[in-house]
């Protein structure tokens, strides 16, 4: 047996940072689908990626050798010549192929080019062990030459075997082609350089992430900043050294930021000094600029600001952020039967919600809104539960349980905004049919679904999107508002949890059944899930068929009531009772959505359902016996269409 060893690499001009790891990915299981869809079969295959390069290596292609001459490739005996000829035209389909379903991603032409792709491409390497495939790929010709780090190492060299990928690139070129090996080493060498010795670094995922595409050889630095600054607000603080210094905030043992920071670069230089100084004086500067904004901030409290709201136009036809307030205020007080106790607290917060939005700290940076709200609240000395009800982004581990009970204002005020925000953007028919979300209604109903499910939050939503849309007067004009925004929050409901892993038969046996209380059902839903992981489920759900089957034979003759006198045999008595019994019962749990107790009662009863078929002849000559019979089944499929369609489940 003869062992080859593939690889294909792709340089390129910088990637998106933000999206390197999804294109690799995706490249990677595109040729994964590709290379089992022309049987090749293989022992390994990795991805590299950094800001330059996209790289897949195959271990182990596997041929098998008769002779000298003759080899098996595919299950096709070949003769050695022809090997590479068979590979090269395969390998041209199976890349081509991964490259052009990189759709998701924006490409671009470059040089005067028709071909597309996400960056303009400077070199294509594909190697069969030592053996150059020489191809054409999206207009560039393959070569062995593959490129090194900007500035360290060997700029440009040539590979001999496809064995020699990723080493060559580490030993020559000063770059780590491998993303994981890359990341790693920037956590392990940023908690080594502080040496447990000063705290815990705030390795952000996202940060991290980021930084490891953009590097291809971390080296680890790290700073201060003036302690000054941190008697301030800290959201803005470590908001302006992640988003816009790229750098990782550092804490003592007990969860206190310390004024230093982690710098990640990607060179190796004895100038380290002058650029770790060069990042302190940018982050002092931009430091000083919250500390000024700050002072002049706290001179006027967050109502003060309200009326300047009538200024800022939520959207055009919707109007001002200022009528938005006063409609939110107005569903929140409609809202007031979920959280009876703290009406009033409700009704301030929502007074101010949107009144750090003229703050300067705000205006300079728009995604600290609300956090900002929480610090000039308090500073103004608002109540407490108000202050941290304004920060959308609060860290619930440090607030203590009596403020956590009341949290439920914020969960309240955003579900109010949110439907708000639906009810005024489908009202104007405003909706985007394509992929894009430019308005993120769809992140909006995913919020709503989201807090609902998780605070148990008891609400009609059809109520409340009637009750909105009269808020809104004559802006409105879309006659379908409430069905086209429950219609939406539905797909999304699906999306959702069939990503969780629901198949979408469970969510289909229960469609008719109304959405309007999202909490209700998603209970029944999850009840439905419960159901099928008991073994017994599956004759409930047999015993339902047959039922099914045996009514739609019968052209529906029932009688409108089970007679009693007809009942001449003991099994049809029995399930009669225990039809009776159960009805009553399951009338009373439906009310008060016990879902997973009505399945569990079904499940019981589903032995004696099945004795009654058994034993008892349905379709008789007696006619009227026979329609008492058929009556018993009806009224058992009339409760089962309480709770859901069970017969698609299977």
């Amino acid at each position: 047996m003869i062992k080859f060893n593939f690889l294909i690499e792709i340089g390129t001009e910088d990637l998106p940072h933000k999206s390197l790891v999804l294109i690799a990915k995706s490249l990677f299981y595109n040729f994964i689908i590709e290379l089992n869809k022309y049987k090749i079969n293989y022992y390994k295959i990795n991805w590299f990626a950094t800001s330059r390069r996209l790289a897949i290596k195959i271990n182990n292609l596997n041929i098998l050798k008769f002779n000298k001459k003759k080899f098996l490739y595919n299950n096709s005996i070949i003769k050695k010549k022809s090997i590479i000829k068979l590979f090269k035209k395969k390998i041209i389909k199976i890349i081509n192929n991964s490259l052009n379903k990189l759709n998701n991603f924006k490409k671009m032409k470059w040089n005067n080019k028709k071909i597309l792709f996400i960056r303009p491409i400077r070199n294509i390497v594909i190697l069969l062990n030592n053996k150059l495939i020489p191809v054409s790929i999206l207009g560039i010709k393959s070569t062995r030459k593959i490129y090194g780090h900007h500035f360290m190492g060997i700029k440009k060299i040539l590979i001999k075997n496809a064995n020699d990928y990723p080493d060559i690139l580490f030993l020559k070129c000063k770059v780590i082609a491998n993303y994981n090996i890359r990341k790693s080493l920037i956590i392990k060498k940023s908690i080594f350089k502080i040496k447990k010795k000063i705290g815990i670094i705030d390795l952000d995922k996202k940060l991290l992430n980021e930084l490891t595409s953009l590097v291809e050889w971390p080296v680890i630095l790290i700073g201060n900043f003036k302690k000054q600054f941190l008697k301030y607000p800290l959201e803005p603080i470590i908001y302006i050294m992640k988003k816009y210094q790229k750098i990782f905030p550092i804490y003592n043992y007990k969860k206190i930021i310390l004024p230093k920071f982690i710098l990640i670069l990607n060179i190796k230089t004895i100038n380290s000094n002058i650029i770790i100084k060069d990042n302190e004086r940018l982050l002092n500067y931009r430091l000083k600029d919250i500390e000024n904004f700050f002072k002049k901030d706290c001179k006027k409290s967050l109502e003060n600001n309200l009326k300047k709201l009538k200024q800022i136009i939520f959207q055009e036809k919707i109007g001002t952020l200022y009528e938005k307030i006063f409609r939110i205020i107005i569903i929140s007080i409609l809202l007031s039967h979920i959280n009876k106790k703290n009406i009033n607290y409700s009704i301030r917060l929502n007074l101010i919600s949107k009144c750090d939005l003229i703050k300067n700290i705000v205006i300079e940076f728009p995604k600290l809104h609300g956090i900002i709200g929480m610090y000039y609240s308090h500073y103004y000395k608002e109540s407490e539960i108000i202050s941290i009800s304004l920060n959308k982004k609060k860290k619930k581990n440090f607030l203590n349980n009596k403020i956590k009970k009341k949290l439920l204002l914020s969960s309240l005020l955003l579900i109010s905004n949110k439907i708000d925000f639906l009810v005024g953007i489908f009202g104007i028919g405003n909706i985007t049919k394509s992929k894009k979300d430019p308005f993120e209604i769809r992140r909006n109903a995913l919020y709503i679904l989201n807090t609902i499910i998780k605070k148990k939050i008891k609400l009609n939503l059809k109520n409340i999107i009637k009750k909105n849309i009269i808020l809104y007067g004559n802006k409105i004009n879309n006659n379908n508002v409430v069905n086209d925004i429950i219609n939406f929050i539905f797909k999304r409901f699906c999306f959702l949890y069939i990503k969780k892993g629901y198949p979408k038969e469970i969510i289909k046996s229960i469609k008719k059944f109304k959405f309007t209380n999202i909490l209700n059902f998603y209970n029944h839903l999850k009840a439905i899930k419960f159901l099928l992981n008991f073994k017994k489920s599956y004759n409930l759900i047999n015993s339902n068929k047959r039922i099914l089957n045996i009514i739609y034979k019968s052209n529906n003759i029932f009688y409108k009531k089970i007679k009693i006198s007809l009942l001449k045999e003991k099994y049809e008595i029995k399930l009669f009772k225990k039809i009776i019994f159960l009805k009553k019962k399951i009338n009373k749990l439906i009310f008060k959505k016990k879902y997973k107790i009505i399945f569990k009662k079904f499940i019981n009863i589903n032995k004696y359902i099945n004795i009654f078929f058994n034993k008892i002849m349905i379709m008789i000559n007696e006619n009227k016996i026979c329609i008492n019979r058929l009556t018993i089944l009806n009224k058992i499929k009339e409760i089962f269409d309480k709770i859901a369609n069970i017969a698609i489940l299977k």
